[in-house]
């Protein structure tokens, strides 16, 4: 029977380079929210999106990946890197996508829609990302993914998903990096400003 999820989510996240940040292979429900994806892949190199969504056919009956809700994350591609995959058309039942920004440094922010390349204005076309943007996120290094200034592109998820990464927090063995809750217009990707920003 199908798989899914019930409780959490991916969120605030960074995720740099790899073959896939998301793999969803016939789990309903998934909720990827508030993440930072980075990829200088070439298109030259397996190429599979961002965020993958497709039916599990390793398991019988198959295992469909329906309601996948993607919000408030930054898609970042340094080639033309797809940036959500749609493998078929069981996995659109249900999605949601919108309040991310994309950006790709090729110029061309694309999508696979069950096996057909759609550009940003065709994907929105289609009533996804309608209130997204292309936007570089302009990050002070390709290390920490802290953006210049605050992204203000985001919507208000709930009380469950309001902490996210500082833009000063740091990763060291046994201990937590530091957070912040989401204040005002609520902040794209994973790293979140301080009301008090720069």
């Amino acid at each position: 029977s199908d798989m899914v999820n019930t409780a959490g989510g991916i969120a605030y996240n960074i995720v740099k380079g790899g073959s896939v940040a998301v793999n969803i292979k016939g789990i309903s429900g998934v909720r990827i929210y508030n993440n930072t994806l980075y990829s200088n892949r070439t298109t030259s190199e397996t190429y599979r999106g961002f965020v993958d969504i497709y039916t599990n056919t390793d398991v019988s009956p198959a295992s469909k990946a329906y309601g996948t809700t993607i919000y408030n994350n930054i898609f970042y591609t340094k080639y033309a890197t797809y940036c959500i995959q749609i493998d078929d058309a069981d996995a659109l039942t249900g999605l949601e996508s919108d309040y991310n920004i994309f950006y790709s440094e090729s110029g061309r922010v694309l999508f696979d829609y069950c096996g057909t390349s759609k550009t940003f204005e065709q994907w929105q076309a289609l009533g996804y990302d309608v209130h997204s943007k292309i936007v570089n996120p302009n990050f002070i290094a390709f290390t920490n993914f802290v953006p210049v200034t605050r992204l203000d592109y985001g919507t208000n998820l709930g009380i469950e998903w309001l902490g996210g990464l500082s833009t000063n927090s740091f990763w060291s063995v046994g201990s937590s990096p530091a957070t912040t809750n989401q204040n005002g217009t609520w902040q794209v990707g994973a790293r979140i400003y301080n009301s008090s920003s720069l």
